[in-house]
């Protein structure tokens, strides 16, 4: 990201997300339209552009916007994963109809795959099952969470038919597809997130974008990995912050507090760093295990960070929806948010 781009990211942030920060935890009110104005200006790229060319970008736009509010870092992520499958994927229309509306902020994306990934992971069954027709697939289940929707996104889906599995987008204004909103979450809550039920909805041809979703999953999860650890470190550079503007309150006690930002800091950085070299090698979806490892310890540190954040802050950070208090709740959603931390343990084991 260049200097231009990092001032009008900074510009964007200021007058469009930080007013409503308070808004989006409290109410969750959902910052659809600052989302689109990051494509409005160019944060999405171009439809051209490939995944490998835009990671670096997005790990930095992605760390900027969780710095100040995780739900809308999330909700963002979930758009540019969305995005990837897209450019990934096998069908001209999707790349010629749909994701150039996409990149430019007119239209949104989310991601249906925590349950996937669980699959691939060995944890649970396929909640979707899918059987050819001669319009293309109609699929039956549920997805119990899926974010970043409104009436007019799209997001990615994996079905099983006949001991395969195709990966596809499919609109919210499918037909046979059902939704009903979830905001009960101790956190989160302005991120859109929808319960999905699939009743034979349809998937045309032209929505698929391929049938070998094994494959797929293989090239796309290190970018679906990465760009998950920078809405981590995000969050770790804002509790930093929030610990080292509490050191030397009452007569500074938090210096005898275990958790001391100095040590976060290193931490953070060397995360930070490693990150950013994984994020500009060649990504061998066979070799997977150090971009787990990171996505772990970025998960682990968010915890302590928030939890030294809290401790700090004390009294006030016990006020409900106070910005330690939201941390660190937000930390919690980093710990099990697909993969989670015992998930991620599992396939490092």
């Amino acid at each position: 990201m260049n200097v231009k781009h990092v001032s009008g990211l900074e510009a964007l942030i200021q007058q469009s997300l930080k007013p409503i920060v308070r808004e989006i935890d409290e109410q969750g009110v959902y910052p659809v339209q600052f989302l689109k104005l990051l494509g409005k200006h160019g944060f999405f790229g171009s439809a051209d552009d490939s995944p490998a060319k835009l990671l670096k970008p997005y790990l930095a736009l992605l760390e900027e916007v969780s710095s100040v509010c995780v739900s809308t870092g999330f909700s963002l992520w979930c758009h540019l994963a969305g995005l990837t499958y897209m450019r990934c994927g096998n069908s001209t229309y999707i790349k010629e109809r749909i994701l150039p509306a996409m990149v430019r902020g007119n239209n949104l994306a989310g991601t249906g795959l925590s349950n996937p990934m669980k699959f691939y992971a060995g944890l649970e069954p396929l909640h979707l099952k899918a059987r050819k027709t001669q319009e293309g697939y109609r699929i039956r289940g549920t997805l119990p969470f899926v974010s970043n929707l409104a009436p007019e996104h799209w997001f990615g889906v994996i079905a099983e038919h006949c001991g395969q599995r195709l990966v596809a987008v499919v609109p919210c204004w499918a037909q046979g597809l059902t939704m009903q909103e979830k905001a009960d979450f101790m956190a989160l809550n302005g991120t859109g997130t929808f319960c999905c039920k699939f009743n034979d909805t349809l998937l045309p041809a032209e929505w698929i974008l391929s049938e070998d979703a094994d494959q797929f999953v293989l090239r796309i999860r290190p970018y679906f990995l990465l760009t998950q650890a920078a809405v981590g470190l995000g969050l770790i550079k804002a509790c930093i912050a929030g610990m080292e503007t509490s050191l030397d309150k009452q007569n500074g006690v938090n210096h005898f507090v275990e958790i001391q930002p100095e040590q976060v800091r290193e931490n953070y950085l060397q995360l930070r760093d490693r990150l950013w070299e994984l994020s500009g090698t060649t990504l061998d979806p066979h070799r997977l295990r150090p971009i787990l490892e990171v996505r772990l310890q970025v998960a682990k540190l968010a915890l302590t960070a928030a939890q030294g954040e809290f401790l700090y802050r004390g009294a006030a950070a016990y006020v409900l929806h106070s910005p330690a208090n939201r941390r660190l709740r937000e930390a919690h959603f980093m710990a099990i948010l697909t993969p989670a931390l015992k998930h991620l343990s599992k396939m490092l084991a």
